[in-house]
């Protein structure tokens, strides 16, 4: 079983409670009709009795406690799925932005390129102009770009 599966195991265990209650709270009905069944009169039945009584009582504090348990094990189970669910959207939130940056990048990126493309560009065509044969036309900048060539 994965960790996922554990609101289910929960869920499960909850319900072991909410039987386990139940068969707790009939024992305890069943000690108290058995004490208002029994025939006899006295003492000792009187005392047996009040300890089937008192018997009945704790039993159904224990089924309280018990019932108590189930209600937290299902909240547990509740929460358990609701930090899964906070987790998957945080990790979906990670990838939407990991994806974005990535988008950022390669926007950034042909930016520089076609900065860099235009100006190797202009580059090599003041280098062929540049390396052009020298005539009687050649403007002056052209002998700086060859100075700055050599």
């Amino acid at each position: 079983m994965s960790d996922r599966d554990l609101p289910l195991r929960l869920e499960a265990l909850a319900d072991e409670m909410a039987d386990v209650a139940a068969r707790a709270r009939a024992v305890g009905q069943e000690l108290l009709r058995a004490g208002e069944q029994t025939p006899w009169a006295s003492v000792a039945a009187d005392s047996f009795r009040e300890d089937l009584a008192r018997t009945a009582a704790d039993t159904e504090r224990t089924v309280s406690l018990v019932r108590a348990l189930e209600t937290d094990l299902r909240t547990q189970a509740q929460e358990v799925r609701e930090t899964f669910a906070l987790i998957d959207a945080a990790r979906e939130w990670v990838a939407e932005q990991a994806e974005s940056a990535r988008g950022l990048l390669r926007r950034a990126w042909d930016g520089v390129v076609d900065v860099l493309t235009g100006d190797v560009d202009r580059a090599r065509w003041v280098i062929d102009v540049a390396g052009a044969g020298r005539d009687d036309l050649d403007p002056g900048w052209l002998d700086a770009a060859r100075a700055l060539r050599d």
